[in-house]
């Protein structure tokens, strides 16, 4: 049995530059968009967030390393095609799951 909690999101997490959007990766993989780059051997948090104008389109690409799988998206994306479209209207975060 799984059981996905959804995390709360503030909605006061903007600043001039717009919404923030946070990315989660659970495994080994990598989840890349606009000024995130998520995952991988190395990196740091920041690296799992931005902010973006309201109303943008930030396309979320998931990646899996060799012989490694993509799971999934959960939170404001679903299902399992490695491509998340994400309309800003708000402050979001992202997970994805991979498995090796």
């Amino acid at each position: 049995t799984t059981v996905d909690v959804e995390p709360e999101f503030p909605h006061s997490v903007t600043n001039e530059s717009g919404y923030g959007m946070r990315v989660s990766v659970s495994g080994r993989g990598t989840v890349t968009a606009p000024g995130i780059k998520c995952g991988g051997l190395s990196g740091t948090l920041s690296d799992c967030a931005n902010f973006f104008d309201p109303k943008t389109v930030v396309v979320l690409k998931a990646s899996a390393p060799k012989n490694g799988q993509f799971l999934g998206w959960n939170f404001f994306c679903k299902g399992t095609n490695p491509k998340c479209t994400v309309f800003v209207s708000t402050s979001t975060i992202v997970g994805a799951r991979f498995r090796l």
